[in-house]
């Protein structure tokens, strides 16, 4: 899936339905699929760990387990799956 994902990087219609099952899962099916959703966002979030990492002067490690964090909050609570493009919802809120 992630493969797909990254080979039609404009197929917004399927990325969100995508994303909203695998949200969902993460919230009701536990661990396993927030395991699955972290992997999936994986290149975004290096994305922007290496944006902020610009003029960074702490731990580098640091910034990375606040993104983390972050993610993993929006994936918990803070997504609202009835709005449209949940991916970009869920990363951001990490950035």
């Amino acid at each position: 899936m992630r493969q797909w994902l990254l080979d039609h990087p404009r197929a917004y219609t399927v990325r969100d339905v995508v994303w909203r099952e695998l949200i969902r899962r993460a919230r009701l099916d536990g661990p396993a699929w927030v395991i699955a959703a972290v992997a999936l966002a994986m290149p975004a979030l290096r994305r922007y760990a290496g944006r902020l990492l610009t003029g960074w002067a702490g731990d580098a490690r640091d910034l990375d387990a606040e993104i983390l964090t972050g993610f993993l909050t929006a994936l918990r609570d803070r997504v609202n799956l009835a709005r449209a493009a949940p991916y970009t919802a869920l990363t951001l809120v990490a950035a």
